[in-house]
Parts: C-alpha cells; structure tokens; sequence
C-alpha cells in the first residue's frame, strides 16, 4: 500500500519556492526510495506570511501554517545562512521548531545554504550548460570546478548572474520587456540539479541528514 507524505514549505521569498519545492520533493523521494513500503511523495503546500501578521519570524511562520494545519506531515524552512550555518539554525530555524512543536507537534527542517541559495545552483555545470543552452566549460562560466567549493563563494548571486551573461555574450534576451537574468531559470535548475553533486555540499548533507531524521521519527523510513 502506497503511504502519502505531505510537506509543507515557508520560504523567504517568491524565488525560493521556484527553486526549492521540486529540489525537496526529489530529494524526499529519494531518500524514501528503496525503504519497505511506498511513498508518495505529494505535492507541497506553499505557505506565505499574512499580510496582517505579527512582527516576529516565528510568529509569522506559525501563522502562515494555522490553515493547513494537520494537512501536513514535516515543515520545511528556508533560512540563508550568511555564512555561518549554525548562526543561522540558532536564530532561525529553532525558535520556529519550539513554537511550532509546542503548537501543531510536527518536525521542522531547516534549509540553510550557508551563503545563498544561489549556492547549490551552481553545484551542477552539466545543468546549467542544459539551462542555459551553451557549451561553455564551468571554467568559462566562472563557476566553481567542484561542487563542494560553492560554499567558499562570498557572492554566489552574483556568480550564477555572471555565468549568465557569459554565456550571453553580446545578445540580448527579453522577456515581457525586459532583460534576462540567470535566476529567472532558478525553477528549471532546481527540477534538474544532479543530487549526487549537491550531495557533497556540506549545508545540503545537513538538510538531507535533517530530512532524513524527521522521516524516521514519522515512521516513514527506518
């Protein structure tokens, strides 16, 4: 008998759900691959502050899931680290999972890339190469040779912007009037991004460990 497993996902900004909702949904699929049993992974409820909500981050969290609440079975929470993972999972990522703990009962896991998650799109050359349609070696798209080195990237925006433009060279590309930019692809990059890769990125082996460990205490995997 197939088992459904719903998430739920609170993100920082409209960008984050193009990049991470398929990026989750592949990587909770995988990880429940080849445990007993089927599991489905559903598609994502998509939470969003208030407008009228209040002033602090937790309690804007809290509220975006009081109308989906036991409609979902992990929530998901992306916070950028700024360069420090564990600033970032103290600040952010806790005090949510106490208040929402307390609150509703379900686990929380935070998504923390420790600079951008502009980050992990540059984990991949072969996608990238795909997306944006070129040849161009990683080195000629000014992007990092291993994946593991995006996180020494104080700029990775920036980087995966440039890589970009690179690839343009002296075309222009429009869109609804206005230029193109590479984090317009974030969407696509986030469906096609190769786990494996991602996998040796240390903050992205955290988020899986972290997944990992609420599907076990949900009884979902052993």
């Amino acid at each position: 008998m197939t088992r459904q497993l719903k998430l739920a996902f609170y993100g920082e900004g409209r960008s984050d759900y193009r990049f991470f909702l398929s990026l989750i949904r592949r990587t909770a699929q995988a990880i429940c691959t080849g445990n007993s049993g089927e599991i489905d992974v559903e598609e994502i409820i998509e939470l969003y502050p208030e407008k009228e909500s209040a002033s602090s981050e937790r309690q804007r969290i809290l509220y975006a899931t009081r109308p989906y609440e036991g409609w979902f079975d992990i929530l998901l929470i992306h916070a950028d680290a700024g360069g420090s993972w564990e600033a970032a999972q103290q600040n952010h990522i806790e005090p949510v999972t106490e208040l929402v703990t307390a609150s509703i009962g379900c686990p929380v896991v935070g998504i923390i890339p420790v600079r951008e998650m502009e980050a992990w799109a540059l984990v991949d050359g072969e996608t990238l190469r795909n997306v944006f349609q070129t040849n161009k070696s990683n080195v000629e798209m000014g992007i990092p040779a291993r994946p593991r080195l995006v996180e020494t990237k104080t700029d990775p925006k920036a980087l995966l912007e440039n890589a970009y433009q690179r690839v343009l060279g002296e075309r222009v590309v429009r869109r609804r009037g206005e230029r193109q930019r590479g984090t317009d692809f974030l969407g696509i990059i986030g469906q096609s991004i190769n786990l494996q890769l991602l996998h040796q990125v240390p903050s992205f082996q955290r988020f899986e460990a972290d997944l990992r460990s609420a599907l076990v205490k949900l009884g979902y995997i052993n």
